[in-house]
This record gives C-alpha cells, sequence and structure tokens, in this order.
C-alpha cells in the first residue's frame, strides 16, 4: 500500500516538474494554474500566520474532523462486509478529533469555558445544603444514602464511622466531597490538555516553518516549491523504507 502509494505521487510530482511538457493540454493548463494561484495564495496566509492564528484554526478544524467522523461512524460500518475494523479506526479518529477541540478548547478558552461552567459549579456546592435543608423541613433522610458509599470507602480504607453525624455535619462532608471531586476533575483536565496542546503548538509551528521554508525555495510560484520538497521526501522515503 505504501510502495504504490509512494510511486503514484512520484509519478505525479515528475508529470507536473516536467513543465510544458505536461501542460500541452489547455483544461490541465487552466487546472493547474487554478491550483497553483490557490496555494500560493494559501502558503503566504500560513507563512505569515501568527501561532495563535493557527491553534484557533486548528480547533475548528478539528471540530469540523470530529463531525465528520461521527457522521462516518454511523454510516461507513453499515455499507462494508467488515464493519468492526472500521468501526475501530473512525472510533479512534472520532476521539483523537474531539481530544484536540477539547484540549485546544479547555487552554486557549479556558476563563471563558470555567465562566459557563459557573452556575454548575456553584450548584454543586450548594446542593447538599439544599438536601439538608429540605431533610430538616421533611424529616425524610435525603443525605444518608450519598454518604453511605463515601463512609464505606472510608471503612474500608481503615476509618471506619460507626454512625452518620448529624444533618448539617453531613451536609459539610457531600460539600467537601463535591469539591475534591471537582478540583480531581480539574486536575485530570489539564493532564490531559496539556500534552494535546504541546504537539498542536509543535504542529503548527511545523506548518507555518514548512509554508517558509517553501516560499524561500519557490518565492514566486509556491506550489512549485512543494512539489519540490515532496519529490524529495519521496527519495527519502523510497530510499529508506522501501
Amino acid at each position: 500500500m505504501l510502495k504504490g502509494t509512494v510511486i503514484f505521487l512520484q509519478v505525479a510530482v515528475g508529470i507536473y516538474l516536467a513543465g510544458d511538457i505536461a501542460r500541452q493540454n489547455p483544461k490541465f493548463d487552466a487546472f493547474l494554474s487554478l491550483v497553483e494561484n490557490g496555494y500560493h495564495n494559501l502558503n503566504n496566509r500560513i507563512r505569515d500566520a501568527h501561532i495563535q492564528e493557527g491553534m484557533g484554526l486548528l480547533r475548528k478544524l478539528a471540530g469540523v474532523c470530529a463531525v465528520i467522523f461521527f457522521g462516518l461512524l454511523i454510516t461507513v460500518p453499515r455499507l462494508r462486509a467488515d464493519p468492526e475494523r472500521y468501526s475501530s479506526l473512525l472510533i479512534f479518529c472520532l476521539f483523537g478529533a474531539i481530544a484536540v477541540w477539547g484540549g485546544l478548547a479547555w487552554c486557549m478558552q479556558h476563563t471563558k469555558t470555567l465562566g459557563g461552567a459557573g452556575w454548575m459549579i456553584f450548584l454543586t456546592i450548594v446542593s447538599p445544603f439544599a438536601m439538608a435543608l429540605l431533610e430538616k423541613q421533611t424529616g425524610v433522610p435525603v443525605l444518608a444514602p450519598f454518604l453511605e458509599p463515601l463512609f464505606y470507602l472510608c471503612a474500608k480504607l481503615g476509618f471506619p464511622i460507626d454512625s452518620l453525624p448529624g444533618t448539617w455535619a453531613m451536609a459539610f462532608i457531600l460539600c467537601a466531597f463535591l469539591i475534591f471531586a471537582l478540583l480531581v476533575q480539574y486536575i485530570l483536565t489539564w493532564i490531559m490538555a496539556i500534552p494535546v496542546m504541546v504537539l498542536s503548538v509543535l504542529a503548527v509551528v511545523g506548518v507555518i516553518h514548512f509554508a517558509k521554508m517553501v516560499n524561500v525555495i519557490a518565492p514566486k510560484k509556491a506550489f512549485s516549491g512543494l512539489m519540490l520538497v515532496l519529490f524529495v521526501l519521496l527519495g527519502l522515503v523510497q530510499y529508506l523504507w522501501l
């Protein structure tokens, strides 16, 4: 598969680099001119882009890819004879796209993300005391079912609790546990988001420097520079791996 792809790309690049021989057909020449102008403009935009702009574009691209992979996950396996193979690949791609989108959104829009979850955090912290008030008013044990698994875990860890504390004490215990859970979730989110952010920055910086390198090689026609770089890379791939 890799050998066939490399050979096909080498032939395509070789035909383009042949110049006038490959452009004798007017329609093919017009198509190539359209591609060259489009890539030249794109390469100039990438070359002059800032890292933050590239990260924003990468985040949007990851979101679009997540939607596309989700649609493919629903449709493609139903049309193939071996759906498990395609399902596994599409699930991997889907979660990868979601991880990139979520990680970049968390790092780049951290304040906005926390602000949007502010009411949820507030309700999570206040809810134990609302439950305690409800228990006091109705006499129905509301907090105990939530704390029994926690007290069971404490007993397993060697900290047995013989009897349930008072209602407001249970509310404070449940509130402290929920705050601890939120802090753990916050830390784990950063642990997952930072590698995604670092890899994304490296990818964006690499693309920007690649565009600058292409511009140095062919400042007047970037697509020709791209084809020349691709020709060299394909030769290296064929020499080292094939």
